[in-house]
């Protein structure tokens, strides 16, 4: 059956992401390609003009596979930088537009699929319940070479078989290369704006995901998560992951309106005292004022947090790292200033 012609849409758009992903890249599409489904689906590809051989191998798999794969050529002129970094935002926005499937299934393509029933299941569950609007399940983490790492700990066992936006805010409690979701306009959110503006993607679009309903966790690992040096989120600092999950976790206040008040600003609260005493004890441990140093430079670049709300984590911040942090940096300035002064004398 023809996916890319005719008038007829797929159940299911599959929308594998890449940029730069040329040693995984087969791997990840023929995982998509190997599903068995009573159901038709396509495969839009979102390729950000990477520069290693991607674009090409993902042309290979369009001829090849004409009717069931799309390739969506975007360019790197159109990046959304957030926090002074490059995103895949635009690519991840642009390639679900193009999703006619009722449902849309994600896969960066560093990761893969290890399920060959992975979509049949998951759109079995949410066919026979529409008052889900994502179905997940758990995620393997894998080496570089796609070797498991440890099979007992796998991403998401900690998920309840059915939760709620409230379990989601302090971040996704499944891997997004899990998910097949209810497609719907992200356009014509409200927060469509500040969704564009936050460092992660995942975690904002399953708050607003389950806005539109519970979750549906499969308590199967179906998927690979690779760990390799060229991750996204691995190569940040420490400092900045916590800063990008604080923005997270204030926009979580807008995402959701006002349901579960309480329990965001109890893990506002935390996430401000992880960032500050973290960076704090980053610096005394490496006597180095990087880390602080980027953290006012993230500060200034962001886009999501206002003026007022920055004054505020200031203050908080200096209420809140612990004394034993602070002690410890005051002492190592003042040693640093006693042997300037030997120096000098």
């Amino acid at each position: 059956m023809n996916n890319l012609r005719g008038d007829i849409a797929p159940l299911v758009s599959v929308c594998p992401l890449t940029y730069n992903h040329a040693k995984y890249f087969s791997q990840a599409i023929e995982s998509i390609l190997s599903q068995q489904t009573d159901f038709d689906f396509e495969i839009i590809v979102g390729e950000d003009e990477s520069s290693d051989g991607t674009r090409e191998l993902a042309l290979d798999f369009q001829r090849r596979f004409p009717d069931k794969i799309k390739i969506l050529l975007h360019s790197r002129k159109d990046v959304i930088y957030v926090n002074g970094r490059p995103t895949g935002r635009w690519n991840f926005v642009d390639t679900i537009s193009h999703a006619r499937g009722k449902y849309i299934a994600l896969l960066p393509c560093d990761d893969f699929w290890t399920d060959t029933n992975k979509l049949q299941k998951q759109v079995n569950v949410l066919e026979t319940h529409p008052e889900y609007s994502v179905c997940g399940h758990w995620v393997v983490n894998v080496d570089a070479n796609g070797n498991t790492l440890d099979s007992t700990n796998s991403l998401g066992r900690q998920c309840p078989e059915i939760f709620t936006e409230r379990m989601a805010l302090t971040g996704t409690p499944l891997h997004p290369n899990s998910w097949v979701f209810r497609r719907f306009d992200l356009a014509a959110h409200p927060q469509y704006r500040m969704f564009l503006k936050l460092p992660a993607g995942d975690d904002p679009l399953m708050l607003l995901l389950l806005g539109l309903g519970n979750g549906y966790c499969i308590k199967e690992s179906m998927s690979a998560y690779r760990l390799h040096s060229g991750g996204t989120w691995s190569t940040k600092a420490p400092y900045q992951k916590d800063f990008e999950m604080l923005q997270f976790r204030l926009a979580a206040l807008r995402l959701i309106g006002w349901r579960n008040i309480p329990q965001s600003l109890k893990i506002i609260y935390k996430s401000v005292f992880k960032l500050w005493s973290g960076s704090g004890q980053l610096a005394i441990n490496t006597r180095s004022f990087v880390p602080i140093n980027g953290l006012f430079k993230l500060f200034v670049l962001q886009e999501t947090i206002s003026v007022f709300g920055l004054m505020t984590l200031l203050f908080a911040g200096a209420v809140l790292v612990p004394a034993s942090v602070a002690k410890q940096f005051g002492r190592k300035i003042i040693n640093r200033l006693r042997a300037v002064k030997g120096d000098l004398l």
